[in-house]
């Protein structure tokens, strides 16, 4: 009797940690000092932890993606208020292309050398902040009078939340862990390889009967694993397989 083999490298980041978490729970159940893997033990205990740090880092970064999301609808309702701007420019009314004028000026002021939608998150912040203060300052009567005041109001709205955001997401950045995730996985994988290891020269030394139970469970857990990873190799190959051939 042996503890069967799994190359966890191939789970995806929720199963390794979920795998993790199930083998700690069955270490506790059988004790670390019964198993006689006390040092290997509070090794692989280490770097559970530190997999558990870096796993819900990573699946917190959600934030990225929603300051991503935040800046796209800044950048769209800038783009429409350039636009209007420029619609203004055609108007049967001298008086509103005057006014478009003026604020096509202060528009284009903001957009060279390089577009505000192309500054870094914070530069960008900054500009739009800079041209709100204009726009609802000296040529808040402009923006009246060609009826843009709404596209003003959600452009500051949409800023303000990304600031927000971006503050938040610096404070999660502040709290990155020293690891990243993939360390911790190997460091997790290489511990609990030492415990294998311990355990099946324990075997081979003093015989299996007080390693027996452990042993059959955790190969037991083992198999579920190497099923999901079938299953899961198995649906990437159906959906490969029921791919359209690209057009030649």
């Amino acid at each position: 009797m042996e503890i069967e083999i799994i190359n966890s490298r191939r789970l995806t980041n929720a199963l390794h940690m979920e795998f993790t978490s199930d083998r700690l729970g069955l270490f506790n159940k059988y004790g670390p000092d019964a198993l006689k893997i006390r040092p290997q033990y509070d090794n692989f205990l280490l770097w559970a932890n530190h997999e558990d740090a870096c796993y819900k880092f990573v699946t917190k970064s959600i934030l990225s993606e929603q300051k991503e999301s935040a800046d796209h609808a800044r950048d769209t309702t800038l783009t429409g208020l350039l636009q209007g701007v420029n619609f203004m420019l055609l108007h049967f009314d001298p008086s509103f292309v005057e006014a478009a004028k003026r604020l096509k000026i202060l528009l284009d002021t903001y957009n060279r050398p390089v577009a505000v939608r192309n500054l870094s998150y914070d530069a960008e912040t900054a500009a739009i902040t800079n041209l709100l203060q204009e726009l609802n300052g000296k040529y808040d009567a402009d923006v009246q009078l060609v009826g843009l005041n709404a596209w003003v109001t959600k452009l500051q709205e949409q800023n303000e939340a990304f600031r927000q955001l971006a503050a938040v997401y610096n404070e999660e950045q502040a709290d990155r862990p020293e690891l990243s995730l993939k360390d911790a996985r190997t460091g997790v994988d290489t511990a609990y390889g030492d415990i294998v290891k311990r355990i099946n020269a324990s075997i081979l030394i003093e015989g299996e009967q007080a390693y027996a139970p452990f042993v059959r469970e955790l190969n037991a857990l083992i198999k579920h694993y190497h099923d999901v990873l079938a299953q899961h190799q198995g649906r990437l190959k159906k959906e490969k397989n029921n791919t359209p051939a690209a057009e030649s």
